[in-house]
């Protein structure tokens, strides 16, 4: 085996890993998402704004919860401005479409009943879509998580018996079987 093929065999098993532990879970959440959102709205811009929306989230949730840092302090911040910017985007949007700039905008801010059904729709889907799939997604990576520190833990078990039981008996076999004296300690 060459080290270019060993170095490959290593790519594809982290492409695997990644493949497996980060894009499809966020595409199996963000995908239910989609799939609700397109039944419950029957049109395709707000099913795509929700799964665009979902995927984010989800590809955030992935990540919080897989990590073993303290990410919350940075995340939660983070998304509460994505929202908030997302909202303020497509509200100045909707009012330059109807021609009247900010004055009308600034002037309905309390009157729900003249603002456009879609884009209040709209938004209450993407962020609808957004804190769901992070919630989800970041359960499922803290389950990722939860794995993989069984995992080390059995690891660390088996090497503590490994290095205190079958490695004396092991050293004795060899040392009787090459005829060395016994070892003191």
């Amino acid at each position: 085996m060459t080290a270019f093929s060993k170095q490959f065999d290593i790519f594809l098993h982290h492409a695997t890993v990644a493949l497996f532990n980060g894009a499809l879970p966020s595409l199996i959440i963000a995908g239910c998402i989609w799939i609700v959102l397109r039944l419950m709205f029957r049109t395709k811009s707000m099913a795509a704004t929700g799964f665009l929306f979902a995927l984010v989230g989800s590809l955030i949730g992935v990540l919080l919860g897989s990590s073993r840092e303290p990410a919350v302090q940075a995340i939660v911040p983070a998304l509460v401005t994505l929202i908030t910017g997302y909202l303020g985007w497509t509200l100045r949007q909707e009012a330059h479409e109807d021609g009247n700039g900010w004055s009308r905008m600034l002037a309905q801010t309390d009157e729900r009943e003249d603002m456009p059904k879609l884009v209040t729709k709209l938004v209450y889907v993407a962020v609808a879509a957004l804190m769901l799939s992070t919630a989800t997604a970041s359960m499922w990576g803290a389950s990722m998580r939860l794995t993989k520190e069984q995992s080390d833990r059995e690891y660390e078990k088996w090497k503590i018996t490994y290095e205190t039981k079958q490695l004396p008996i092991e050293t004795e076999i060899l040392r009787r079987k090459a005829k060395l004296p016994p070892f003191d300690e």
